[in-house]
């Protein structure tokens, strides 16, 4: 039984433990935190613009914006004053009363809503009448739809915020203004729009400026349920932004961080599997943390561990029982040897079974040899005394004692088109010759009588390519792919001959033992070409 102090500190540290061994408290609470850090950088963004802005209001019933529409309304005016004429009434000296007047009346006309076509102007919200005013390239008032505005007075008379709009508009000399991307400019006097707008007659140029104090836009807030949640709508989506870019910041590297911690660790268990796939069984993987990918790597360790000690304790008995069986394999062919040099031993009686018991004894000898050359591939305990030969030699050698009894029990000739002083290689002059041994006997099995097996070489720049072609019965694609597997004729119960179903697994060691690399080209009924190759002598 636990005492109350264990279970205490049990419940105490057991966040902590499930942070470490549990992956998905680890993800829980990495974007609990993603998220805890979004909201505190969104409260700091609203605290930000509050102590930056300590003057404006949180609530307010109303809320005035500005007229964007008196813009291109006034756009409108002024081409329907047609400003050549404009031009003609306000640049001559003196000013001909006349055409004042006239000008006078058609600003009146349009601020009280009679010009046709066009819609009255909205009234301001003191109840005030609109203001319409023309000025000259002086900046000076020439018309006007107030009587009081005389002619040629000053502009202090249109307040500060008129007189810095038309100031601007006047700066920009009938340019765009990148405020409103448009020729006018607009600006919001309490609860009025003004408007400046260049005069430009036909020819292109500025010749005043038409002003416009008309009324703005508002809308009151928290008059119904609907009204109030739409435009809170309305609001949400055009900040929107405001929110996502924080989350992004903050999400995004957090996001691909967690991620790539959990995957690097998936990565070196699926790397140490593949390569114990490979025969690398002493492959291991670092376990540092005891959550589930971390029990993966361990139990992937223990696995890897068992499957080291039966590969060596498999070793370890293919070599004791090759070695062991070497003297009474050769006690039994002695012993067949000297009975068939007994006279008694002549008659097909005994003769056939005697031949039959040395037959399956050599390729017992064979066989033990085989098991005992591969174990010691795979300890890498098999030396190799590499030297620089002529593989012409080497070749000679092999098909010596193979021409003739190829001929003799086969009818198949064995043929070699290696070329005499091709530049040296490096090899074990006796390992190269179990290598050829191999293949040409392999190559025997498989080729029907009448057939042809042939050696060629061609060297290259740092290699040189060696290949044993014959013209037996071939393989299909799946079988070339599994050439090489140790005991594949065995374990599908189609051994031919003498064969062992460890020679060619032999020869792609031996190859690769000399830094080369073998391949296989087959097809049924076409023949099957094996190549490797060896490095030349430096």
């Amino acid at each position: 039984m636990k005492s109350w102090l264990t279970r205490m500190r049990d419940a105490l540290f057991w966040p902590l433990r499930a942070w470490r061994d549990r992956i998905s408290v680890q993800m829980i609470l990495s974007y609990l935190a993603m998220v805890l850090l979004v909201l505190i950088l969104f409260e700091a963004t609203v605290l930000g613009s509050i102590l930056l802005n300590p003057g404006d209001r949180f609530f307010s019933t109303t809320q005035v914006t500005i007229d964007p529409y008196l813009g291109e309304r006034s756009s409108a005016y002024v081409q329907w004053l047609d400003p050549d004429r404009i031009e003609d009434t306000i640049t001559g000296f003196p000013l001909d009363a006349t055409d004042l007047a006239t000008l006078n009346n058609d600003l009146r006309t349009i601020v009280s809503g009679n010009v046709p076509g066009f819609q009255t102007l909205s009234p301001m919200e003191d109840g005030s009448i609109p203001l319409i005013v023309i000025l000259d390239t002086r900046g000076r008032i020439i018309a006007s739809s107030d009587a009081r505005l005389t002619p040629l007075i000053s502009l202090d008379k249109l307040g500060t915020v008129t007189t810095e709009t038309i100031a601007r508009n006047r700066a920009l000399a009938g340019a765009i203004d990148p405020s409103w991307n448009a020729l006018y400019s607009l600006a919001l006097d309490g609860n009025r729009t003004v408007v400046a707008y260049p005069i430009i007659n036909s020819e292109g140029k500025v010749v005043g400026t038409f002003v416009l104090e008309g009324g703005s836009v508002s809308f009151s807030l928290g008059q119904t349920r609907g009204e109030f949640f739409r435009q809170i709508s309305v609001v949400f989506l055009q900040s929107l932004w405001i929110f996502a870019i924080p989350a992004l910041i903050v999400a995004i590297p957090f996001g691909i961080w967690r991620a790539g911690t959990i995957s690097r660790r998936l990565e070196r268990v699926a790397d140490a599997a593949e390569r114990m796939a490979e025969g690398e069984l002493n492959t291991r993987v670092r376990v540092r943390k005891h959550d589930e990918i971390g029990r993966l790597g361990e139990s992937f360790n223990a696995m890897a561990e068992q499957l080291d000690a039966n590969d060596r304790a498999r070793k370890a008995l293919i070599s004791n029982v090759s070695h062991e069986l070497r003297t009474p394999v050769s006690i039994i062919l002695g012993n067949v040897e000297q009975l068939q040099q007994l006279p008694e031993a002549n008659t097909e009686a005994i003769q056939q079974p005697l031949q039959t018991i040395q037959n399956e004894g050599t390729m017992l000898v064979r066989l033990v040899d085989d098991l005992f050359t591969s174990a010691r591939l795979q300890e890498s305990n098999l030396p190799l005394k590499p030297a620089a030969i002529e593989l012409a030699e080497q070749v000679t050698q092999v098909l010596a004692g193979i021409q003739r009894s190829a001929w003799q029990d086969r009818k198949v000739s064995v043929e070699s088109l290696v070329r005499p002083h091709l530049p040296l290689i490096m090899a074990d002059p006796q390992r190269l010759q179990q290598i050829l041994s191999n293949l040409v006997y392999n190559a025997l099995r498989h080729t029907p009588q009448g057939g042809l097996v042939v050696i060629e070489a061609t060297p290259g720049e740092e290699i040189m390519t060696v290949s044993v072609s014959d013209t037996g019965m071939g393989m299909d694609a799946e079988t070339a792919a599994n050439a090489f597997d140790r005991y594949f004729q065995s374990e599908r119960n189609q051994r031919h001959g003498d064969g062992t179903g460890l020679g060619l697994n032999i020869v792609k060691q031996l190859v690769e033992a000399h830094g080369g690399e073998i391949s296989v080209r087959s097809a049924p009924g076409s023949g099957t070409t094996f190549t490797f190759t060896l490095p030349l002598a430096k």
